[in-house]
């Protein structure tokens, strides 16, 4: 029998600018963030089980900014998703 937060998606959350549409989420105990790319089409979707994800903030000049999130501390990091 599945938890009753099981097969549904929770923690949704978008990022979006006039490249990028940014979405986080949670399902089925695990943390997905996908990538989709406007102008080429080009999508990504990446899992991770453990849900060690840096959760998405902003995007700024094609840079994610990500919040860090951990027993000890919050850190604000940046990285470019590249999809050319």
């Amino acid at each position: 029998m599945w938890g009753k937060e099981e097969k549904y998606v929770t923690d949704l959350n978008f990022l979006e600018s006039d490249k990028l549409l940014v979405l986080y989420f949670n399902c089925d105990s695990n943390a997905y963030l996908f990538f989709y790319n406007k102008e080429n089409k080009r999508q990504i979707l990446t899992v991770d089980n453990e849900k060690a994800f840096f959760r998405p903030m902003a995007i700024c000049n094609d840079n994610i900014l990500f919040v860090e999130m951990n027993d000890s501390c919050n850190m604000v990091s940046k990285y470019r998703v590249l999809m050319d």
